[in-house]
């Protein structure tokens, strides 16, 4: 029966968003694929290092990133909250291994000046959104 209710949701959902975990992504693709929290200690876990299992933690990073069909977006933070007090995070080291040809880095992007056209149909989405 769960199935059955699954399917009918699958068939009427269109654009939605969907949140899954790197473990339960296997075997499935997106057009847009969003991987946050890429940081050292949470991708790999910090576990990984002392039990020897950064092998297994690459490769579910490679599960993760080839599930994108369009685009991929990866994220980091430069600090988290942990018992109330700000600490520093750093960057995976698996960020490191992808092919510099194919990284944009969202502050190099954030320099360049946006172009009059693309101002203009910008501000025409949002004006034609907000009618």
């Amino acid at each position: 029966m769960l199935d059955a209710d699954r399917e009918e949701e699958k068939e009427n959902q269109g654009e939605a968003v969907t949140l899954i975990t790197i473990h339960s992504c296997k075997g499935l693709e997106f057009p847009h694929v969003y991987i946050v929290g890429l940081e050292d200690g949470l991708l790999p876990h910090s576990r990984s290092k002392v039990e020897g299992t950064l092998d297994e933690e690459r490769r579910l990073f490679y599960v993760a990133i080839t599930r994108a069909m369009q685009t991929l977006t990866l994220s980091h933070c430069g600090g988290r909250k942990k018992y109330g007090q700000l600490m520093p995070c750093h960057p995976s080291p698996f960020l490191k291994e992808l092919p510099p040809e194919l990284v944009e880095l969202a502050d190099e992007k954030a320099k360049q000046p946006v172009t009059v056209d693309s101002g203009k149909d910008f501000f025409a989405a949002m004006r034609l959104a907000a009618s």
